[in-house]
């Protein structure tokens, strides 16, 4: 049932990317943040049909490759409602200060990205054989449950914000609300 539900994600998402990257005739930079998210979304539900299934054991060197992503799905989700809400048109430059976790978590498992194929095979392996898979393991220079937590705050983090900016949206904008009736719908 997992794995079928996890193939059944992982075709939807796949979808979902595609027809968002097929079905816009100009693509703006809120647009390419929706990608970004959505494209994240697609790799990580990708991830867990590949530990879920086990076929990552065919293929360690991709194991941890995408883990960086993670770390940008929140941001990129963010800087889309906003640029959505406050009608901008691009990003600022400030705006890159989103990728630092995502950049420090690069370096920190860059000792994990060079080890060898059967040193991945055989993280894989210990963690696929394991109760707690992948928490136990430290492949960078953090605990990988500190990522968890850094992850979860991030994304409790960004959620709080984009419902502010939602609701404040929402309070400063209510003659307009009609023409926003659709955009509003998606983001909640």
């Amino acid at each position: 049932l997992t794995t079928a539900v996890l193939a059944i994600a992982v075709f939807t998402t796949l979808q979902s990317f595609t027809l968002l990257i097929r079905g816009h005739r100009s693509h703006t930079p809120a647009n390419y943040m929706l990608m970004l998210w959505l494209g994240i979304v697609c790799v990580f539900v990708v991830m867990l049909f590949l530990i879920g299934t086990g076929i990552i054991v065919r293929i360690p060197w991709l194991y941890r490759l995408p883990s960086p992503l993670y770390y940008l799905a929140f941001p990129a989700a963010w800087l889309y409602v906003r640029m959505i809400l406050k009608d901008e048109i691009g990003l600022k430059k400030t705006d890159m200060l989103h990728a630092i976790p995502a950049l420090l978590h690069l370096i920190e498992m860059s000792p994990y990205y060079f080890s060898s194929y059967d040193h991945k095979l055989a993280t894989v392996m210990a963690d696929l054989g394991s109760p707690l898979g992948g928490f136990r393991h430290a492949e960078g220079f953090l605990p990988t449950y500190l990522h968890n937590l850094f992850r979860g705050a991030q994304a409790i983090g960004y959620s709080m914000a984009m419902a502010l900016l939602t609701r404040k949206f929402y309070q400063n904008n209510k003659s307009e609300i009609i023409r926003f009736e659709k955009v509003l719908k998606w983001i909640k």
